[in-house]
């Protein structure tokens, strides 16, 4: 959990600074929303992956699947409500929202992969 602290601490600080050092217009406006936006997905996805793992393990997979289809669904909901919003520079904001949602996503594959690890040996 403090590794998904800080990777969204370290996102915000890269937002928060970007003004200062002269790439601002690289992000969109509402980049804390979905910088917001996926703490709280990462956050259930560990919640769910944890729990997955603590009560039956051979359900490990599915539990992980699931977690991966909610968070799809969730930013397809996301970006609809955007869009739906009218969004000002809307292709800034997917493009932004692709960028995050990768970060955010290698490093759920890191995490997972290094907590399997502990139990392949």
């Amino acid at each position: 959990m403090i590794r998904l602290i800080l990777l969204t601490a370290v996102l915000g600080i890269a937002f928060f600074l970007s003004g200062k050092i002269g790439v601002g217009t690289w992000f969109h406006a509402d980049f804390p929303f979905i910088v917001a936006f996926f703490f709280s997905v990462g956050f259930l996805n560990q919640l769910l992956v944890q729990r997955g793992m603590a009560n039956q393990r051979e359900k490990f997979v599915t539990f992980y699947l699931a977690s991966t289809v909610l968070r799809l669904l969730l930013s397809l909901i996301f970006l609809v409500i955007f869009y739906w919003l009218g969004t000002p520079d809307f292709e800034r904001f997917v493009l932004n929202f692709l960028a995050v949602y990768v970060i955010f996503l290698g490093f759920e594959i890191w995490g997972t992969r290094r907590t399997l690890r502990h139990f392949s040996e």
